[in-house]
């Protein structure tokens, strides 16, 4: 596997786990609680090679999910460090904030 990635706020032995399949990891984190976990997972994530963790506004992902229903057509394209997000004709474009590098 070349590529994994994890939504949400993981542990980092979920990304020790990824880490062991993948060769590289990134982490999508969003809602209310991301700036709580990232302090308390930081230092223990930021040690881990080759994971990049990236934080998505939890206003503007909200916004989207309001919007999901089953079998909602979505689309995303990333673009110059944008995140550009269609979900049945509602769109939404935000920067995502890096967290942790890769290494």
């Amino acid at each position: 596997m070349l590529h994994w990635i994890e939504l949400g706020q993981p542990d980092d032995s979920r990304l020790r786990k990824a880490l062991s399949r993948s060769e590289r990891v990134s982490v999508y984190a969003y809602g209310s609680g991301t700036n709580r976990w990232w302090e308390k997972s930081a230092e223990a994530i930021s040690a881990l090679p080759r994971v990049e963790v990236w934080q998505l506004p939890a206003a503007e992902v909200e916004a989207l999910g309001t919007s999901l229903v089953r079998n909602s057509q979505v689309s995303i394209a990333i673009s110059g460090g944008v995140l550009y997000v269609d979900v049945d004709g509602n769109t939404a474009d935000f920067a995502p904030q890096r967290l942790a590098p890769t290494r």
